[in-house]
């Protein structure tokens, strides 16, 4: 194949060539030009030099676009038109997400399934950047400025053929200096959400596992968007691979990762089990008060609010309050009226309790 003959040579964008070379071990080189770029690999056979049209208004910018793609793909070893899809990507993470199923065979996938498919991507996203910026075993919101940000920049490449192929490039700039790639916060979160995915492939046969895995990236919320996943069919199966911005951070991320339909019965149970045993902060609860108990001369006493509790339902939660709240709560059971704490949301066995909370505040009556 002639790369002059590729359509799309004229739309490759000279920014990303030079992140590209840069990326993938190319080394800048004086041009004494301002309007073009040198860069040299060394290879078995000598050096080779790549030249890099800056200005794109060059007459032979496409045909100089050719030039320098078949030069990339002899020394990669590579197909051409992989090499030139590349240099038409901005630099970032590939992450490639394969559904393995009868259903997806000819490459296409439901209108609705589709929907669900974007949406459990995206949360799967913000999951192992909420991770990169701080692991937990689960996050009441997902909505950390820096990983919203994040997921802002993130692209969705055309779908690949080999049954259903979603791909999504997580932004990375190639490093300058003595910076190192992994400190990129793209790099970290495409690092955690593929270590997540590998951790659940492995903890198959034993999903308890998964309950103290969050410094390896896996919340409830990641198992959540996971099992959205699921595909159909017993013998159906996601596969996730990831091109790596220059070399794959570790051996074991070179290799793609399968999860086989019957994997994912575990993971919304294990998701549920995490948000029960996590504490969740500023939980607002606005309910009535239905008991309340009080030992002989103890200086504090338990309440009771009726409340609905965001991944619990209608709920009883149990507040302890000092003597001057007490008197608060009492006073709103017995006239009826609507009251509002907001703290630390806990749960212990069958019991949830709220601590660390602002105090009682009784609700206007409703007109």
């Amino acid at each position: 194949m002639n790369a002059i003959d590729l359509q799309g040579l004229d739309a490759i964008r000279a920014p990303n060539v030079v992140d590209y070379l840069r990326a993938h071990g190319w080394v800048g080189v004086d041009s004494r030009r301002t309007d073009v770029a040198r860069y040299v690999r060394q290879t078995p056979e000598g050096d080779v030099v790549a030249t890099v049209l800056l200005d794109e208004s060059f007459g032979d910018y496409q045909r100089r676009m050719g030039e320098l793609a078949e030069t990339l793909s002899r020394v990669e070893a590579r197909p051409l038109l992989e090499v030139v899809n590349d240099l038409l990507t901005p630099p970032g993470d590939l992450l490639r997400f394969r559904i393995d199923s009868e259903a997806t065979e000819s490459g296409t996938l439901g209108i609705n399934q589709s929907i669900e498919l974007r949406r459990a991507l995206k949360n799967l996203l913000l999951s192992a950047a909420h991770a990169a910026i701080s692991p937990a075993p689960s996050y009441p919101r997902l909505s950390q400025q820096r990983a919203v940000a994040l997921l802002d920049q993130c692209r969705e490449r055309q779908s690949e053929r080999g049954s259903y192929v979603a791909s999504l490039l997580v932004p990375v700039q190639p490093p300058v200096g003595q910076l190192s790639i992994d400190e990129e916060f793209g790099r970290r979160t495409s690092r955690l959400l593929f270590t997540a995915l590998r951790t659940s492939e492995r903890a198959a046969g034993d999903p308890a596992r998964l309950l103290t895995a969050h410094q390896q990236g896996v919340s409830s919320n990641f198992l959540d968007a996971l099992a959205d996943l699921e595909p159909e069919g017993n013998r159906a199966a996601l596969e996730v691979s990831v091109n790596w911005l220059g070399a794959p951070p570790e051996a074991d991320f070179a290799t793609a990762i399968r999860l086989p339909q019957a994997a994912f019965r575990h993971y919304r149970h294990v998701a549920r089990a995490l948000r029960e045993q996590s504490p969740v902060s500023n939980t607002e609860l606005e309910g009535y008060v239905i008991a309340i108990s009080r030992a002989p001369g103890a200086p504090d006493a338990w309440i009771t609010v009726a409340s609905f509790v965001e991944g619990f339902g209608e709920s009883r939660v149990k507040v302890r309050v000092d003597a001057a709240q007490h008197q608060i709560a009492g006073q709103a059971h017995l006239d009826g009226q609507r009251v509002r704490l907001i703290g630390t949301l806990t749960k212990a066995g069958r019991t949830l309790e709220l601590t660390r909370h602002s105090g009682v505040e009784v609700l206007p009556t409703e007109e």
